[in-house]
């Protein structure tokens, strides 16, 4: 428990520092390794047996999106996701021969593509916004109230099942408190680092990311179940993977990219 602590705390500072202190193309890089990371966590769950000598090959493809954002544009990030897929495909096509299912390969790494690649160069998008820095913390403060309050709720008075066969410690309990104590931390940030937000639009959004946040835990679990994996990686001490640490954020960026380039708030 201790070493779970100590590790959240040294990734929490880092990663706040980074935010408010840092420059984009410093969290850019940042970025990119933990998506290096990512990807070859899940290549390393989902490519078993003699599909495992693509995971080297099919990680370098799907950071493709993310090395095209260094020069933060949607039609540089559009033309990374292109890239990938065709280079995913040509893999493919070079092996096809001597694939047991081609269909079922190609579809694990056009989800890898899609989970590693698009969805977390939406977190360095947003950095790239006005005042994306504000905007970043608030996220990452809505997912971690969100976690926080759906694990302390669920543990105290938790009693019905949210998805026991997918995830049988979480609770429609905890998932209320969840989106509770999300929107609480959501209008407790923009108070503090933009006061212009009207609080009944942060709080309404942050329920909605709180949400879009366990979809996105639960689909991990469904990768691991399918995998017979227990956690993704071992790169952090007390929280398994870097998959297993930022799952619910990953589901919740593009989400909240789109809510801020379209003016939603």
């Amino acid at each position: 428990m201790m070493t779970r602590i100590f590790t959240g705390i040294i990734a929490a500072s880092i990663w706040f520092t980074m935010l408010l202190k840092g420059t984009y193309h410093l969290f850019w890089a940042v970025m990119t390794i933990i998506g290096v990371i990512c990807a070859y966590e899940y290549f390393s769950m989902v490519l078993k047996g003699s599909n495992k000598k693509f995971i080297l090959l099919a990680t370098l493809s799907c950071i493709l999106p993310l090395i095209f954002i260094y020069q933060p544009d949607l039609h540089h990030f559009n033309a990374g996701v292109v890239l990938g897929a065709l280079s995913l495909f040509m893999i493919l096509l070079y092996h096809y021969k001597l694939l047991a299912n081609p269909f079922d390969l190609c579809l694990r790494f056009l989800f890898g593509l899609m989970y590693c690649g698009f969805l977390t160069g939406h977190i360095i998008l947003i950095l790239a916004l006005n005042q994306g820095a504000y905007w970043l913390f608030t996220l990452t403060v809505i997912t971690t109230f969100s976690d926080s309050g759906a694990y302390f709720v669920g543990k105290s008075i938790g009693k019905h099942k949210l998805c026991p066969h997918i995830s049988p410690g979480k609770t429609i309990e905890g998932f209320v408190g969840g989106l509770v104590c999300a929107s609480i931390g959501g209008i407790l940030v923009t108070k503090i680092l933009l006061p212009d937000i009207q609080p009944i639009h942060i709080g309404l959004w942050a329920v909605v990311l709180s949400a879009i946040g366990v979809i996105g835990d639960l689909s991990e679990s469904i990768i691991k179940r399918a995998t017979n994996t227990k956690d993704s990686g071992h790169i952090l001490p007390g929280h398994g993977g870097m998959l297993d640490r930022i799952d619910s954020l990953l589901f919740c960026g593009p989400i909240f990219y789109y809510i801020l380039y379209f003016n939603l708030l």
